[in-house]
């Protein structure tokens, strides 16, 4: 709701041609069958993991992010989900809607956790691209690597 205008959850109508969904993917499959509809949801339930294009049914709505009424060509990144991403890694889509994801635990991660978290800020970032997301960036990274070395 903020990011249509100065409204708050108790703004949406409560009348039955509203359909309120939970979750992303819930919410992208109601707009693609609902020609009136209109959601925000996370770009790997919006984008196709195939062809990387905006699935069926579904159409993204740019933000004009400098309020001049027009979506000028640096604004213009929503082709694909690689210029989505591409987008991201280079600052040129806020926060929000772009933000960071968070690992959280009650204690220390420990163990085979702590190992996954490990991997996760290694290995595992040659993945995040390739599934519609930009890599966490190499000095958030080092300074988690030693947080765990501490743990």
């Amino acid at each position: 709701m903020k990011y249509l205008g100065d409204y708050t959850q108790d703004d949406i109508p409560t009348i039955e041609e509203i359909t309120k969904v939970k979750g992303d993917d819930s919410m992208s499959k109601s707009i693609a069958s609902d020609p009136l509809g209109i959601g925000y949801s996370n770009i790997n339930y919006i984008y196709s993991n195939t062809t990387k294009a905006p699935r069926e049914g579904i159409a993204v709505v740019p933000l004009d992010l400098n309020e001049n009424g027009t979506i000028d060509p640096e604004e213009n990144f929503y082709q694909s989900r690689d210029d989505i991403v591409n987008a991201e890694i280079n600052d040129a889509l806020p926060s929000p809607p772009s933000r960071l994801v968070y690992l959280v635990t009650l204690n220390n991660f420990t163990g085979i956790t702590k190992d996954f978290v490990t991997w996760i800020l290694t290995d595992g970032q040659q993945y995040t691209f390739d599934n519609g997301y930009s890599a966490v960036p190499i000095d958030i990274v080092d300074d988690q690597l030693q947080i765990l070395e501490g743990e």
